[in-house]
């Protein structure tokens, strides 16, 4: 398991970050982890770097494995009733122009909302 990563304010680790440094490190002509550190505007330390990399590799192998697991299984009634709630939520502050009060991390992509209701007939 990976050592959690403190991260500050002015340091940029979200996951397409990563993501990107990773790819530049595993290139054929790899960047230095100086350079790296750079782009993620966290001093240089290779070892917070390394930690910061398998960090995002096992959360990125754990999520893929639980989203294989899920693939093909037909929504809960919970989830159901969520993403109905959800989806009335997001249209009544869109009809009354107070979106800017939703938690936008909180509120899905109404496309699953969709499939549900197809899958549900």
């Amino acid at each position: 398991m990976a050592k959690r990563v403190k991260v500050k304010d002015s340091e940029k680790l979200d996951d397409n970050n990563v993501k990107y440094v990773i790819e530049l490190l595993e290139s054929d002509k790899p960047i230095t982890k100086k350079e790296a550190c750079g782009i993620l505007r966290i001093s240089y330390n290779t070892t917070r770097l390394g930690n910061i990399i398998a960090s995002y590799k096992e959360r990125a192998e754990t999520e893929a494995r639980l989203r294989a697991k899920n693939r093909g299984k037909s929504a809960t009634d919970g989830e159901v009733v969520r993403a109905i709630e959800e989806y009335l939520m997001l249209m009544f502050c869109w009809d009354t122009d107070s979106f800017r009060q939703i938690n936008v991390d909180s509120v899905t992509n109404v496309q699953p909302l969709g499939t549900i209701l197809r899958n549900r007939r």
